[in-house]
């Protein structure tokens, strides 16, 4: 049990680091304006402090206007510096919310599993199947952009694709009888299964089997913070005259590539209208 509490620790870590936005180092503090007026301060008060001897009435008032400079220039020295020093410490503290980072590999391993869990708790839901006992290649899965999924961002890794930290699957189970359906949202930092829910068709009742595009908006973490990114959808619509499961599948966004997610999943769409013969 504490192996499993501990590697699950270590994912929802891992999850939250690799979706962090990439912190940037802050410049060094600019105080060469303010040096500068020290400068003009000291040879102020140095030409006040001789006209005090030769010419007192002018001296005194230049000594004080140099030193009230003086003054003024210290203290925007001290607030630059400290604002040095906050923006120093904001950037340790993301630093360390975002570093080490696990390796694209990682997440994958993880997508992986998750899915493929995805598979056997369905039969479970269902009540067709005992518990882990999945029929692999017998079923098809369709992961898209979830709908209502809290927090929802994305990265483009290293290698370029767009990774999201949570997504929603579809597994599609088809016998000689019905089309059986499992959907829910993925969790990537627990792996847990949220809005979970099960559907079944008999296959001479299908009535709605169509796909169409659309787009959505995906926040994407980069070195700039976390931006809304237009991500290129490809709806896919499955079900009966009274109710239908729809899947968002992510086919297009710019700067980064979905192709691992929906060369599969347009697959399995293929696939499904072929089995259905709703390839005419």
């Amino acid at each position: 049990m504490a192996d499993e509490r501990t590697l699950a620790e270590q994912r929802a870590v891992g999850v939250a680091r690799y979706f962090a936005p990439t912190p940037v180092a802050p410049a060094p503090p600019g105080t060469e304006a303010e040096r500068t007026v020290l400068l003009c301060a000291a040879a102020l008060g140095v030409v006040g402090i001789v006209l005090v001897f030769a010419a007192p009435l002018f001296g005194f008032p230049l000594s004080l206007a140099a030193a009230a400079l003086a003054v003024s220039a210290w203290r925007r020295i001290r607030a630059v510096r400290a604002r040095a020093r906050a923006d120093r410490e904001r950037y340790l503290t993301a630093l360390a919310a975002s570093e080490p980072r696990p390796g694209e590999a990682v997440l994958d391993a993880w997508l992986e599993a998750s899915l493929s869990r995805a598979v056997d708790v369905g039969w479970r839901e269902l009540g067709m199947k005992g518990p882990f006992g999945g029929l692999g290649s017998a079923e098809l899965q369709l992961v898209g952009v979830p709908k209502i999924f809290p927090g929802l961002v994305g990265r483009v890794g290293s290698d370029g694709r767009l990774r999201l930290n949570a997504y929603q699957v579809t597994v599609l189970y088809l016998t000689d009888r019905k089309l059986s359906v499992f959907q829910c949202e993925l969790n990537m930092a627990s792996g847990g299964f949220r809005y979970a829910t099960t559907h079944e068709f008999f296959r001479p009742h299908i009535s709605t089997l169509a796909t169409g595009h659309g787009s959505c908006a995906v926040r994407v973490s980069g070195p700039d913070g976390v931006e809304a990114t237009p991500v290129t959808t490809r709806t896919f619509e499955i079900g009966a005259s009274d109710k239908t499961v729809t899947t968002d599948i992510p086919v297009a966004v710019e700067g980064a590539s979905v192709e691992a997610l929906a060369k599969p999943s347009l697959h399995a769409v293929e696939e499904i209208r072929r089995q259905l013969d709703w390839t005419g």
